[in-house]
């Protein structure tokens, strides 16, 4: 077996609740042109969530998002074995 290369991108979002709460929502493959501007200015996203998103520990309203962030990992798995 070769060595193999994987690589990830997610989005991950923290919503935060009234009641100090958050909860974090992961994503995988973002669109590669989602930046910073474009995710403030969505304000469609923030009043959908508002009406999806309730807290945990009291059922709190949707507050706004606490952070965003695209994480992109390259992982290497290599292959050990002795070859004969």
């Amino acid at each position: 077996m070769p060595d193999k290369t994987t690589r990830t991108r997610r989005l991950k979002l923290v919503a935060s609740f009234t009641d100090g709460d958050y909860r974090t929502i992961t994503t995988k493959n973002p669109k590669r042109s989602l930046t910073k501007k474009n995710f403030a200015a969505d304000t469609e996203l923030t009043k959908a969530a508002a009406q999806a998103l309730v807290g945990d520990k009291l059922g709190a309203a949707f507050n706004g998002w606490k952070s965003a962030k695209i994480i992109e990992q390259t992982f290497k798995f290599f292959d050990l074995r002795k070859e004969q």
